[in-house]
Formats: C-alpha cells, sequence, structure tokens
C-alpha cells in the first residue's frame, strides 16, 4: 500500500511540474511576440467610445450614419440591429461581392438569415461578424475605432475547403 501510495504521489508531481512548464513556457512565448494583439480588439457595448476618442468625435451609429456608407468603396450594413463595416470583406465573400455590395447601407438582416433565400448561414459566418463589428445601433464609437475594424477585414482567411464541410454553404 506505502508504494501505491508513494508512485501516486510521484504521478502527482510530476503532474504538478508539467503544468508549471506549460504556463511558462506559454507566457515567455507570449511574451517574446510582443504580447497579445490588441488590434483585433473590438469596441465594448460598455464604453461605445473608443479610448483617445472624445465626445465631439464620434460617430453615431443610426441608420442615417450607415445610409452614408453605401458604395463599395465604403460599404457598411446593419444585421440584427449591429453595424459592420464590410468594405473589404465583399471581395472575400464565397457567394461573391454583389450578395454584399446589394445591401451597403441598408438593413440585411433578412438577407442574412435566409442566405439571399437560400438556406443560413454556417457558424464560421456568423463568427466572422465579430471581425466586422462596428457596435450597436444606438451606439457611438470615434472615427479611429471604425477605421480599426475596418482593417480587420486583413485578418480574416478566406474560406477553403468548405463546400465540403458546410454542405456548399458560403458566406
Amino acid at each position: 500500500m506505502k508504494k501505491e501510495n508513494f508512485i501516486g504521489l510521484l504521478l502527482l508531481a510530476a503532474a504538478v511540474i508539467l503544468t508549471v512548464v506549460y504556463f511558462v513556457d506559454y507566457q515567455r512565448m507570449i511574451s517574446q511576440q510582443g504580447g497579445f494583439d490588441s488590434s483585433v480588439n473590438l469596441p465594448s457595448n460598455s464604453s461605445p467610445i473608443a479610448p483617445g476618442g472624445n465626445i465631439k468625435n464620434t460617430l453615431n451609429l443610426t441608420a442615417e450614419e450607415v445610409a452614408k456608407h453605401s458604395s463599395a468603396g465604403d460599404c457598411w450594413m446593419i444585421i440584427s440591429g449591429k453595424v459592420y463595416a464590410v468594405t473589404d470583406y465583399a471581395a472575400l465573400h464565397p457567394g461573391g461581392a454583389k450578395r454584399i455590395l446589394d445591401f451597403c447601407g441598408r438593413d440585411a438582416t433578412q438577407a442574412f438569415l435566409t442566405k439571399g433565400g437560400q438556406g443560413t448561414h454556417s457558424s464560421a459566418a456568423t463568427a466572422q461578424h465579430a471581425t466586422l463589428l462596428l457596435g450597436q445601433i444606438g451606439s457611438a464609437i470615434s472615427p479611429e475605432a471604425a477605421k480599426a475594424v475596418e482593417q480587420n477585414t486583413q485578418k480574416i482567411k478566406p474560406p477553403q475547403g468548405r463546400e465540403e464541410e458546410d454542405e456548399g454553404e458560403d458566406d
């Protein structure tokens, strides 16, 4: 019995040591990379004005403001009460840019939810929204925060080989 207790304690000690080594190595890796990439952080709903912004220099996310961004070169849309900057993403859209550009400056909720009448979008498509989100209708953001969100599109990887995986779903 004592031999079994000793082996158990040895295994427990090894597990603790391995866990500590893993976390120390992880922290070292993060610090070598310069920390977490904070550029993908989005404006939070609790503080709609981005750091460094001020009350006088804000964009109010309203349907009227979204309507001002209605061209292929400056495309925002509303989906489920949230405003998205999709200018650069349109070119990455698996269903073609036209499916996005048709809704620049408008509410695209129904089109997104029904995938233009052809089904529903994948969970990956919904997850990509986070990188394009400007904020909730009725909130305000700084122009700098809007620009940062627009630049997040560069971090989106075009889907590859999803047709088999999602049975033909497009984004």
